[in-house]
């Protein structure tokens, strides 16, 4: 394991990326917000296995997981509208889907023929985007890192 907070990984295009936070230090955070979630212990080396989205997020600075039940991610590539400005920076995820709003978002739902399309609807939900369309909004790294983290929320 590194162990400096300045710690510079090479990245698929070729370029330099410096973390803001050190990988022991993003790990230990996300461990204790996965075992939270999950109401279970889970080995270090499954933080790094099963969530390594979710942990260059937390390096990069981009994830706030301060607060256990309104985690915050700053998307790496905010959404645009159509003139240029910004019209979404960061994400503010619900943690849980009540069993009653569970009911109404798979009301008239085949979940049996279309899996694909309800986790859809359960992401859109949990990041509360009022239409599964958003997420084709969202560029593949910052999708990547929504994808991992409300598969603990589901």
């Amino acid at each position: 394991m590194r162990n400096k907070a300045n710690d510079i990984n090479l990245l698929n295009s070729g370029k330099m990326e410096e973390f803001k936070i050190a990988e022991e230090v993003a790990i230990t955070e996300l461990k204790t917000f996965i075992e939270y979630h999950l109401d279970e212990t889970i080995d270090e080396s499954q933080v790094g296995r099963d969530y390594k989205e979710v942990l260059k997020a937390m390096q990069r600075g981009l994830l706030d997981v301060s607060d256990m039940d309104a985690p915050v991610l700053t998307l790496k590539t905010p959404i645009k509208t159509d003139s240029g400005n910004v019209d979404q920076s960061k994400i503010t995820f619900l943690t849980r889907i009540p069993k009653s709003k569970l009911a109404s978002l798979s009301k008239g739902f085949d979940i049996i023929k279309n899996p694909i399309g309800f986790a859809n609807v359960l992401t859109a939900y949990l990041i509360q985007q009022p239409a599964v369309a958003m997420l084709d909004k969202y560029s593949k790294v910052d999708m990547k890192v929504i994808d991992q983290l409300t598969g603990l929320f589901q």
